[in-house]
């Protein structure tokens, strides 16, 4: 028995179970750490700064330098040698903030309509940053940056405008328009009436009429755009009438007229197909087609007459309303 006691496990006691929990760690935060951080940050920035603006320098002096090789007339091969030098350092500058044409295209995209591609608003702001590499000077205490991002978005402003066939005064009107519409339903909690609309731009409601007519017309909408919504998902292209010539309804129509009035042609007696193919497909006056067939021109004007009658009827006769042939001549 004592045997088996000894054999037992040792329980532990519940407090050994459930140790109590372990104090919790205070950290201690390190100003002089975030200092260092900062700081470090800071001077990465300072030095890139000072080394677009050594770039900088470095253009402007070989763009002078090239200025004055032309004007003394150097050499050509060292001319055209120079001109490359400054090129290349011109790509390399306009390589180097290409980002920020893109950060100004993507901030300015979050405004404009769906229609207005964000590729394009990238092509627009390049001649912005060519043109900032173009004329900024290191000298002046200001950073590149922050005179490019005016310059592309100036850029950028410009190609929307000279894109944009509405009047600036519609463009103030809209603007306006949905201010006042914002406004309302911030302080109405509902979409606003017409008439408060008005009320609230001091417009009458002709007015305000007229201002979404004007707003209408500036959509932009491409042909090739489909509604999925529609049945077959058809385009724009699809349901615009096309008036630059027959449709393909009319098209069939005049190919199977031609056919008939062949036909029809060919069924003529020999002298009044004769004259037929002389006056209308060669082109030949009545004179001439009587001397070809050895008779008066009023015998030919006789003929013809009869041949068109011939075939008007026929081809009435074709379409339902038919008449009684006439006696050949």
């Amino acid at each position: 028995m004592q045997r088996e006691r000894d054999l037992e496990p040792v329980r532990p006691t519940r407090a050994e179970a459930c140790p109590a929990p372990a104090a919790p760690v205070a950290l201690e935060l390190d100003p002089a750490a975030d200092e260092v951080v900062v700081d470090s940050a800071a001077e990465a920035a300072n030095a890139a700064n000072e080394e677009l603006n050594r770039l900088f320098r470095n253009y402007q002096r070989t763009r002078v330098e090239h200025q004055q090789l032309k004007h003394d007339k150097a050499d050509a091969e060292v001319i055209r040698k120079h001109r490359e030098v400054v090129e290349k350092i011109r790509d390399e500058l306009i390589v180097r903030n290409v980002r920020l044409v893109k950060y100004v295209a993507g901030r300015m995209a979050i405004g404009l309509p769906a229609s207005v591609s964000y590729d394009d608003l990238v092509s627009d702001g390049l001649f912005g940053l060519i043109d900032a590499v173009e004329k900024f000077n290191p000298d002046l205490k200001i950073q590149f940056p922050t005179y490019a991002k005016t310059r592309i978005k100036g850029a950028i402003l410009d190609a929307l405008r000279t894109g944009d066939w509405a009047p600036r005064s519609v463009r103030q009107k809209a603007r306006k328009l949905e201010e006042a519409t914002v406004e309302l339903e911030v302080s109405l909690g509902r979409p606003p009436t017409d008439e408060e609309i008005c009320v609230k731009m001091g417009v009458r409601p002709a007015e305000l009429h007229k201002l979404r007519q004007d707003l209408h017309k500036t959509i932009l909408r491409s042909l090739d755009e489909r509604d999925e919504d529609g049945e077959g998902a058809v385009s724009l292209s699809d349901m615009v009438e096309f008036r630059g010539g027959p449709g393909p309804e009319a098209t069939v129509e005049q190919s199977e007229l031609r056919r008939i009035i062949a036909e029809e042609i060919n069924k003529l007696p020999e002298q009044q197909r004769l004259v037929i193919s002389l006056y209308h497909y060669e082109k030949l006056t009545m004179r001439e087609i009587g001397k070809v067939l050895g008779v008066t021109d009023s015998r030919v004007s006789q003929v013809h007459t009869a041949a068109v009658r011939r075939l008007r009827v026929r081809l009435s006769a074709l379409r339902g309303k038919a008449a009684p042939e006439p006696d050949e001549e």
